[in-house]
């Protein structure tokens, strides 16, 4: 995952130093940032979400973002899951700040706000997904995502290269890691075709319901796909590497 590093730049003026802008959205104070940290924790794992930062929005007041890390097992692309309790924990940084908004006293996290909202937060969606092995893509534009009672989907399509990856959940349960299968919960992978008809899944090539990887959904909307993936139609070796995060835009 990225780590955005921010530099200030002093610009010469008349021999003078010019002070960089103030960012436009600002600190909070102890009592919101205590509320904020409130709202967006609870309904997290304890203990898997890191804060990083917290700024209020300028523009409205009643939003906030946060820059958080989350930290979950380190996933396994060949072969077998281990069990949770042998894996090592590896961090990811968010790859865009969690948006809450204040109502009634309270701040909870929403997935949609005004734009001059998510110019002041920099709440601009990201996403990397590096594609290897029989075809070969980098998917760096924002997902399409929709979530509804026991379902969750989210779709990244490079119109440029026409490669289309589509993480499916008929059976969500919130968000936390899932096997990468070819059924319940899988990716699926079509290149030159818009999408219509998929080239490779997840799962193992002779057994649907042998994970080839895992696949992680947060509760902010955004995932990690760390899988391998054979052609569809038959029994076939694994043949595609897909690793990287998606992010909802």
């Amino acid at each position: 995952m990225r780590r955005v590093v921010t530099t200030c730049l002093l610009a010469a003026v008349g021999g003078g130093l010019l002070a960089p802008a103030a960012d436009a959205s600002r600190e909070p104070s102890g009592k919101e940032a205590k509320a904020i940290k409130r709202g967006f924790l609870k309904p997290r794992e304890e203990g898997k979400t890191m804060i990083e930062k917290i700024r209020v929005s300028t523009k409205d007041p009643d939003f906030a973002a946060i820059t958080y890390d989350v930290k979950i097992p380190e996933v396994n692309v060949i072969g077998e899951t281990p069990t949770a309790s042998t894996r090592a924990k590896k961090t990811y940084e968010a790859p865009s700040p969690a948006v809450l908004k204040k109502k009634g006293g309270k701040w909870k996290s929403v997935p949609e706000f005004p734009s001059k909202v998510k110019k002041d937060l920099k709440a601009k969606a990201g996403g990397r997904i590096d594609i290897s092995g029989e075809t070969a893509a980098v998917l760096s534009v924002p997902a399409r995502c929709s979530e509804s009672p026991g379902f969750y989907t989210a779709s990244v399509y490079d119109a440029l290269g026409d490669v289309y990856l589509s993480m499916q959940f008929p059976r969500y349960t919130g968000p936390h890691t899932y096997p990468a299968l070819a059924v319940r919960s899988l990716a699926a992978l079509s290149v030159g075709n818009m999408g219509t008809v998929p080239q490779w899944e997840t799962g193992q090539g002779n057994d649907a319901y042998s994970p080839s990887g895992e696949l992680y959904v947060d509760s902010g909307g955004w995932g990690i796909i760390e899988a391998t993936m054979a052609r569809t139609g038959g029994v076939y070796p694994q043949s595609v590497l897909v690793s990287g995060f998606w992010d909802c835009g």
